[in-house]
């Protein structure tokens, strides 16, 4: 069993890796052998196993490989050891690389990456291109499957990993394979095998062999089971009694029933199991030597998984023209069911019930979130770069409470300064995570540490850095990066619906122990939380504002109902402009004002008569309006089968557009660098792109999301995963803006004063709105009821043009620069 490294040590690693110039590596070097610890370390090297379960093209794993082959090198020459590079880094292809993609293309690509590093890339003594064939065979390091979901005869065989008992002649047996599938990929001669079939033919064998074993161990456990149940004993009169008592007698019974329910599970998966060639990829079966060898698991899982939304997720293996949408939700089922079976602790013994449910609106990654930690050791590290909407959107909650409760987030990494993939329009994160710990109560203990860096990636690659992140313990800025470290308690408690009472006991304190509340996550329910926006990108200004304005704000959910604007379905039939009125002749009474873009909007008081469009707005049937123009224009919306479309057939009259009392407080979804809030007095109708902000008090609404730290909170409670730039905000991020729940006559003058005045000019960015006087005075007012000093309303516009600034900066740093 491998020992955890302590605190000198890991700092030493940390120096070691991030040495880049010949005499940084000889200084760190050096240190690492005053403290004798090279030779354990190389024993770390040697044996290390890493995996990218969506490896593409092989990009990761060809960075593995140079990152491993730079100290493998250094060990060497510490450690006297002779090894030409060729051979260096063909053994860390054979001993520790491995990859899963689905598509065969990709797999291809990713062998003849890793080829080429050895033929190309590699110097090469003159004797090994005379004697020794070149190119090692990578038919088992980089195989072709569903790293998802694995199932034949209708059986998901996901729940097997690590789940066989192994004997000591099968423990042999995946040894011997284990070096024989070495020798093949070095074209040893000596390998019992010169084909891959016949290695495939082995593997098929031992799994079976392995399936057999453990279905002879769940039949032996479900006979003792059941002759506990039945024990009796007789009694001084001779009666015969039970000696199980009642609470003992359930216990057997459910314990029975699980031995029976994967007892069937393997004998089915047996019978299924015939022929090599009917056999999928199964990662028991693939990598047969990891998973059921002595560390059951990875070292390492990487990777960069494909970002696919929840309405485009569809069997990989299908041809695009197959794809339906019966198919398609089939498959996400299937993905869904193959999560449960993998953690039936969490989400409940029974996939076709279970206890907790994932969000089916989850993207594709999020998936591969829970399936690559499932691939982990019980000493292993977890590490994807992926889209950053799970920090913060609802899907992402599931994943969230799943790590507070069995993991260790032990780093969530953003940049400020620079966008990682110039080829994808989504902003990304890094999750650096510990396996799962079904135990309850172990993860709960755990700091998690959010770090958001200023300076790209290339530049803060310093030991000294992640030394200081991994040890601190409290929040921390510094001119390299914010770090924000909380305990997974804590984090849990900030993201559930908990009680009032409940709510006010909490300590204001977000980086030290609470214990008094450990029980909480046990009992209460968690909701989700705005990750990234919190604990990433918010400046201290922002937790200052919430402990200053404890009873005076609330969470605009509480207060407010958000609504969204209306979906026509049909935007080319209901919104038209003048230009297509007078073509057709629509009367008057058939049209009304309607905002579809902020951009329509100059100043914060919306005026129909500026607006471009006006909605077709018809409440008569048909047959009650004719010889008018709205009738023929219906006639014309038919012949274009608008009303077929879904969003208009499910309309009692599918041309109907809503006429009601709309909201005076408007809120775009889309924000780029302007902070606009608009005042609907004429009660114009809104479009979907738009919410209308109804609540207890108009002026107070309207001036609590108008007043320039609303920004803020829009800024990190919105949805920053859009790489061009802009920010998105849906109702359920609205919800959780703070808004002013201190009505006062005077505070209720003061906003209608200065909006007033603010109607009379056009909204500037948020860098010129925070100069212009009337703009600072509707300010004021919400920084005099907060008790806000001097220097705290100077931080408040320092960070809000620098959120709105930093996520423009950041969508362009990767666009090719003007000459």
């Amino acid at each position: 069993m491998r020992q955890p490294l302590g605190a000198e040590q890991k700092s030493l690693l940390y120096e070691v890796i991030f040495a880049y110039s010949l005499d940084e590596k000889d200084e760190a070097d050096k240190r690492l052998s005053e403290k004798n610890f090279w030779p354990k370390f190389d024993t770390l090297l040697q044996n290390i196993t890493v995996v990218d379960p969506a490896c593409g093209s092989g990009s990761f794993l060809v960075g593995m490989l140079q990152v491993l082959d730079d100290l493998v090198q250094r060990a060497d020459k510490v450690l006297g050891r002779q090894e030409t590079p060729y051979e260096r880094r063909k053994r860390i292809i054979g001993q520790s690389l491995y990859g899963v993609d689905v598509m065969r293309w990709a797999v291809e690509v990713a062998e003849l990456r890793l080829w080429l590093q050895l033929v190309i890339e590699t110097e090469l003594e003159p004797a090994e291109l005379k004697f020794r064939p070149l190119l090692p065979n990578l038919t088992f390091k980089v195989r072709r499957g569903d790293s998802l979901f694995q199932e034949f005869g209708g059986i998901n065989m996901a729940h097997l990993k690590s789940t066989c008992a192994v004997s000591p002649a099968l423990k042999g047996r995946l040894t011997r394979l284990k070096g024989e599938k070495l020798k093949y990929f070095n074209n040893d001669r000596s390998s019992k095998f010169s084909s891959a079939s016949e290695i495939q033919l082995e593997e098929f064998k031992l799994f079976r062999d392995i399936l057999e074993a453990r279905a002879h161990e769940l039949s032996n456990q479900l006979k003792r089971t059941r002759s506990n149940l039945a024990d009796t004993t007789t009694n001084l009169f001779g009666d015969t009694v039970g000696v199980v008592l009642e609470a003992q007698r359930h216990m057997s019974e459910a314990e029975a029933a699980t031995f029976q329910a994967e007892l069937d599970q393997t004998t089915t998966a047996l019978d299924a199991l015939r022929r090599v060639k009917d056999t999928p990829f199964v990662w028991d079966i693939a990598f047969v030597e990891i998973f059921d060898g002595e560390r059951r698991g990875f070292d390492i899982v990487i990777g960069n998984p494909p970002y696919v939304r929840q309405e485009n997720i569809s069997n990989p293996l299908v041809a695009r023209d197959e794809v339906t949408a019966v198919n398609k939700k089939e498959y996400k089922n299937k993905l869904i069911r193959s999560v449960y079976m993998a953690y039936p602790d969490f989400f409940g013994a029974n996939p076709e019930k279970p206890t907790y449910k994932l969000n089916a609106k989850s993207d594709l990654y999020i998936y591969f979130f829970f399936q690559g930690l499932s691939l982990l050791n019980e000493k292993g590290s977890f590490c994807f770069i992926t889209s950053n909407s799970w920090l913060d959107v609802g899907y992402g909650k599931d994943l969230q409470v799943f790590l507070l409760a069995h993991s260790h987030v032990r780093m969530v990494l953003d940049n400020k300064a620079k966008r990682s993939f110039a080829s994808a329009d989504v902003n990304t994160a890094i999750a650096l995570l510990a396996p799962p710990v079904m135990r309850s109560g172990k993860a709960e203990e755990k700091t998690a540490r959010f770090v958001m860096f200023t300076l790209p990636f290339e530049q803060i690659l310093s030991p000294i850095i992640f030394d200081e992140i991994e040890t601190a313990t409290e929040r921390k800025t510094t001119p390299e990066y914010r770090l924000f470290p909380i305990d997974q308690t804590n984090l849990f408690e900030d993201g559930c619906d908990m009680p009032e009472e409940e709510e006010d006991r909490k300590t204001s304190g977000r980086g030290g122990k609470n214990k008094a509340h450990g029980p909480h996550i046990k009992v209460t329910r968690y909701i989700g939380n705005k990750w990234g926006g919190k604990y990433l990108r918010a400046p201290d200004i922002y937790w200052t504002i919430l402990q200053k304005g404890k009873g005076k704000l609330v969470r605009l959910g509480n207060i407010a109902e958000v609504r969204r604007g209306f979906t026509t379905g049909a935007n080319e039939f209901f919104y038209l402009n003048e230009e297509r009125i007078r073509e057709w002749g629509i009367e008057e009474e058939f049209l009304k004002p309607v905002i579809i873009s902020p951009r329509e909007c100059s100043s914060i008081k919306v005026i129909p008569s500026e607006l471009k469009r006006r909605a077709f707005v018809c409440h008569e049937k048909k047959q009650n309006i004719p010889g008018t123009a709205a009738y023929q224009y219906i006639q014309w919306g038919e012949q274009k089968e608008f009303h077929n479309r879904p969003s208009c057939c499910s309309r009692p009259r599918w041309y109907e557009f809503p006429e009601k009392e709309w909201a005076h407080v408007l809120w775009p979804m889309i924000h780029n660098d302007r902070q606009s809030v608009f005042w609907n007095p004429y009660g114009v109708a809104v479009d979907h792109n738009l919410f209308e902000i109804l609540g207890f008090d108009d002026d107070l609404l309207w001036g609590s999301l108008a007043w320039t730290a609303q920004v803020m909170f829009r800024e990190l409670h919105g949805r920053a995963n859009l790489g061009q730039g802009a920010l998105k905000t849906e109702g359920i991020d609205i919800r959780t803006f703070a808004l002013l729940c201190v009505r006062d006559d005077s505070i209720v003058e003061g906003i209608r004063s200065m909006r007033k005045k603010l109607s009379q000019r056009a909204i500037g960015n948020v860098k010129e709105e925070s100069k212009r006087q009337d703009k600072i005075e509707l300010d004021n007012i919400f920084f005099d009821i907060l008790g806000l000093s001097r220097a705290e309303r100077d931080a408040v516009y320092e960070a809000v043009i620098d959120l709105v600034e930093a996520r423009l900066n950041k969508a362009d740093s990767l666009k090719p620069k003007r000459k």
